[in-house]
């Protein structure tokens, strides 16, 4: 009997194990920075659909003029908006009105997609399915005239078939 609870017991830590070790995975970071340095902020890469208000993190809203990833698997996409929804300029902006209401997405190609600094201004006049970096495509680009700076939510994709992710972005802090 007591053989049978210590088997019983050694599968619930097992199990429990490798649904831990699923839930740690490492998915990679994103970093965005301003062009002084002094305001930081990482996210760190997770199953499912989430986004960010910048004003919500260290980054503080349009303050963010570049960003890195560090160690990002392979097919995460992340959507930088000048808008506080992500929405198309005419549903987001007071077009023309709003000068910082650009959307790009990129997706990353990489099983380990690294790169130090990437301007957002780069994104200006990006051609979707161009690969501005290795580490990623462009897979929507909708420009603004002002972008530096302007950063006010990021929302960020990695789902397969089994995770059942929603078509809206739930949101983090």
């Amino acid at each position: 009997m007591k053989a049978f609870f210590a088997m019983a017991a050694a599968m619930m830590i097992s199990v429990l194990g490798c649904h831990t070790a699923q839930a740690a995975e490492a998915l990679g970071t994103l970093t965005m920075d301003n062009d002084n340095g002094d305001r930081e902020c990482s996210i760190p890469i997770e199953r499912g659909y989430y986004y960010y208000k910048m004003a919500d993190t260290q980054c503080k809203n349009d303050e963010a003029t570049k960003f890195k990833l560090s160690g990002v698997v392979a097919g995460v996409e992340i959507r930088f908006c000048g808008g506080d929804n992500c929405k198309s300029r005419d549903e987001d902006c007071k077009w023309p009105a709003e000068d910082a209401c650009f959307r790009y997405k990129i997706k990353t190609l990489k099983r380990d997609s690294s790169l130090e600094a990437f301007k957002l201004s780069s994104f200006e006049n990006s051609i979707v399915d161009s690969i501005p970096h290795k580490s990623f495509k462009i897979m929507e680009s909708e420009d603004s005239p002002k972008i530096s700076g302007k950063l006010s939510r990021v929302e960020i994709r990695y789902c397969n078939a089994s995770d059942n992710c929603s078509d809206q972005p739930a949101p983090r802090k």
